[in-house]
């Protein structure tokens, strides 16, 4: 079976009620939505605006190659126009959104100085403090990245195989360096580790990696590019440098999950290689060492268990850094965000309140430029929106609920919706109630919960919240601003740093 009826026949077996939300969330929808329903009017100036996206980065980032040739600084492209080429034949098939170009150190302020002088401003001044890239956008829509390292240094990927394995690729009658054949699929490999690594517990939270963030399009992707360059790809070199590499156990985890979509992705050699690797421990992280090599064979309820006492015990330890508050209480979180043109700094006031019928929460948010996507988009990126996190321990319960601002009607609503391993379920009203209300400094999204809700949960007498704004802009259509309640940002979907509300 070739890679794209394993992907459809995945679909309708996993996804069946969900076929065009789980296509959008991967990107998929221009290229595989009218296999499963016709396309409607609203569908094609999606499609259609998508490929202008697309066609300005291709346009875009041939001016970015030639100015470099021209400047004489020696650099690479990667993922992006150039992997739809090499994936697809053109650069219109796979959504482009931004532009990921390598230069070494030698060549690092330069590079920085001619894409400034050629219209690319840097997002905010910690772009230079960044060890990993610098995010630059231009007019408001191409965002570019230059990369000091390929992947983020937390992951601790040696790049020597990547950077000495170049070639030439022809990009419209231009010649662009990029990776080889086997480097850009090692490249995949490790791309999709990056996304995941950092999320280590959050699996654990949510119980699965599957279906978390973008997998469907990440394992597609990988099975697409080696069942097209099977014979092309020196797999003894992809072993030998993946043997080499420190992985945590989550990449081992994760190429079985691609397995179990895309059966024949790898070679026997190559899945033999993955399964007798020695993994790193993270003893930070006893609890993801422990849960991802049993999660199959211990029962959930003791999952549960676990799980409850670890969120306790370690949010106990952090409890003079975590905000703690009682339900009436209300208190801020809020971003300064210095070097853009609106305003200065985006910020949330979080009012709770207890009612004989359930729980009040209200989120009053400082965004004076609200982008509300289509009515049945719920990608928690391309929308302005409160991500609220619950976690219940009593007995454990974990909800990941976003609320959408939607034109409905001729008015906005909030929609909640269960964003949980991208169910993308609308909240029914006799769990949970909403309102929304525009002013003069942003927004006001009032949340009603329940008692019914608080019982099946297990909340209680207390629940830890954790809270993330997003701000879109309506230019890019994408999230470039977020508040977060953890202290840590990466630990946003982490109990340990959520606030706790004592009912």
């Amino acid at each position: 079976m070739r890679v794209d009826d394993e992907l459809v026949s995945y679909v309708f077996k996993n996804h069946n009620n969900d076929k065009k939300s789980i296509l959008r969330t991967n990107r998929l929808f221009d290229k595989f939505g009218n296999l499963f329903e016709e396309f409607t009017s609203e569908d094609y100036v999606e499609i259609n605006n998508n490929r202008k996206r697309s066609l300005a980065y291709k346009y875009e980032l041939k001016k970015v190659c030639n100015l470099f040739v021209q400047s004489q600084i020696v650099f690479f492209i990667f993922k992006g126009a150039i992997l739809s080429v090499l994936l697809y034949g053109n650069a219109m098939s796979r959504v482009s959104n931004d532009i990921d170009i390598y230069v070494d150190n030698d060549n690092y302020d330069k590079a920085l100085l001619l894409l400034k002088k050629n219209g690319f401003k840097l997002k905010s001044r910690a772009e230079l403090k960044n060890e990993h890239h610098a995010v630059m956008i231009k007019n408001s829509s191409i965002v570019l990245e230059l990369h000091k390292k390929i992947y983020n240094p937390m992951i601790n990927i040696d790049e020597i195989y990547l950077k000495s394995n170049l070639q030439l690729c022809d990009f419209y009658n231009q010649q662009i360096p990029t990776f080889n054949i086997t480097a850009t699929l090692l490249h995949l490999l490790y791309h999709f580790y990056m996304d995941i690594y950092p999320l280590v517990d959050y699996f654990i939270f949510y119980k699965k990696i599957l279906e978390t963030g973008r997998f469907l399009c990440r394992a597609y992707e990988i099975a697409l590019f080696s069942e097209k360059y099977y014979k092309e790809i020196i797999w003894d070199d992809i072993q030998k440098d993946i043997k080499h590499q420190k992985l945590h156990v989550i990449f081992k985890k994760m190429i079985l999950d691609i397995l179990n979509a895309f059966p024949n992705a790898f070679p026997e050699s190559f899945i033999h290689t993955i399964l007798q690797k020695e993994y790193t421990v993270d003893k930070s992280r006893y609890m993801a060492n422990y849960l991802l090599n049993t999660m199959d064979i211990i029962e959930e309820k003791v999952v549960n268990r676990v799980l409850c006492k670890y969120v306790d015990d370690n949010w106990n330890i952090r409890k003079e850094r975590n905000i703690h508050k009682k339900i009436g209480e209300s208190f801020k979180i809020a971003k300064n965000f210095a070097s853009t043109k609106s305003q200065e700094e985006l910020c949330c006031q979080i009012e709770t309140k207890k009612l004989s019928d359930g729980i009040e929460l209200t989120f009053s948010v400082s965004d004076d430029d609200l982008y509300i996507s289509a009515t049945y988009e719920y990608d928690t990126m391309t929308s302005d929106g409160v991500h609220l996190i619950l976690c219940g321990t009593e007995e454990y319960s974990y909800n990941s609920i976003f609320l959408f601002p939607k034109a409905v009607s001729g008015e906005i609503k909030v929609v909640p919706c269960n964003v949980f391993n991208n169910a993308n379920i609308v909240l029914d009203e006799n769990l949970m109630r909403t309102a929304f209300v525009k002013n003069k400094e942003g927004y006001s999204i009032t949340t009603f919960f329940s008692n019914k809700f608080i019982k099946d949960n297990h909340i209680d007498n207390y629940f830890y919240m954790g809270v993330v704004i997003s701000d879109c802009s309506r230019i890019v259509k994408q999230r470039t601003r977020e508040v977060i309640l953890s202290e840590i940002g990466d630990e946003w979907y982490n109990p340990i740093y959520f606030a706790k509300i004592e009912i």
